[in-house]
């Protein structure tokens, strides 16, 4: 089951499915039960509006129950972005015992602190705009949520900065009279404009704090759930194999921030080329270097192929 961020939105990850640009399509087109978790539309779903990481985490044992259920199996729990540290917190509160055997995290921010460039942004930015109370904004029902065009914008930007940068972007929208724009133009435009995503205060809160509360020494989160201590070493206590992956030109989540986690637990790390992005876009493209069922480079796994090989493991193990 995959977990998007709230701040970027689901559509980044079924991206151009015909154009075999899509994280979601290139697990499912290797014939692998694949679930995206969608959250309601936080304008007219009070509960979305209101929702906390423990909401988060109850939600997504729901979800896993209901496909355990189904096929039988547990789940593999598949973060991206904002989405992956989620995943980590969700496991690590004890709530998926049981439902959850597996992990891929792909360019997850685990200790925000550590992200130079973000790091670098925020220092540079206004202290009103560091202020989350200068993102909130009040709902006709009373509720406050965070909105999502402050907080988006940073991390879209951010996201599409080596790979396609703002410039090099308008110049081919300014120059498309009498021609056609390409199809990745044209989307990751409609992406950066319309895909606006507001996001509830509480989740929000949660990445707020480990952008500038590092993680503690011995691998304690700077974050609770249901009032616990979530500490990394809980993936490897709970037996989960985990895939961690990271963008080499990541300009918003560098690796020093994504790989935290191997400072406390074993995981099998897979560096890919190109930024932020490029996992969901480029190497989801099966024709790709990198293509996300193969291994490539010192033979680095991707997350596909992560997955494949779980599966196989499982029918070897139970002779079938």
């Amino acid at each position: 089951m995959i977990i998007h961020p709230y701040v970027l939105g689901p559509n980044i990850l079924a991206f151009l499915p015909d154009e075999k640009k899509s994280y979601v399509h290139a697990f499912a087109d290797q014939g692998i039960p694949t679930y995206i978790r969608i959250l309601k539309d936080i304008q007219t779903t009070e509960a979305v509006q209101v929702m906390t990481g423990e909401d988060d985490a109850r939600d997504t044992r729901r979800l896993c129950e209901l496909l355990k259920a189904t096929h039988g199996r547990s789940v593999t729990l598949n973060g991206f972005c904002q989405g992956g540290f989620m995943a980590v917190l969700d496991i690590l509160s004890g709530e998926l015992d049981g439902l959850v055997d597996a992990l891929i995290t792909c360019v997850a921010p685990m200790d925000g602190t550590r992200s130079k460039s973000l790091v670098e942004y925020m220092q540079h930015l206004p202290s009103r705009f560091r202020d989350l109370n200068y993102a909130g904004k009040s709902l006709p029902n009373g509720n406050r949520i965070v909105d999502g065009k402050v907080m988006s914008w940073v991390y879209k930007l951010k996201s599409m900065e080596k790979e396609a940068p703002l410039v090099i972007l308008h110049r081919d929208l300014s120059n498309i009279r009498g021609s056609e724009i390409g199809k990745t133009a044209a989307a990751m435009n409609h992406w950066l404009i319309h895909d606006r995503m507001d996001l509830p205060e509480g989740i929000t809160k949660l990445s707020f704090d480990s952008y500038t509360i590092p993680v503690a020494e011995d691998g304690t989160l700077p974050v609770k759930l249901f009032g616990k201590t979530l500490n990394f070493k809980g993936i490897k206590e709970k037996g989960i194999p985990w895939l961690l992956c990271y963008a080499e030109g990541d300009d918003l989540v560098d690796k020093d921030a994504a790989l935290v986690p191997a400072d406390y637990v074993d995981v099998e790390v897979t560096p890919f080329p190109k930024g932020h992005g490029a996992i969901a876009t480029s190497w989801s493209d099966p024709r790709s270097a990198c293509a996300l069922h193969t291994r490539f480079g010192n033979g680095y796994r991707g997350p596909v192929r992560f997955q494949l090989d779980l599966e196989e493991g499982k029918r070897n193990s139970n002779g079938s």
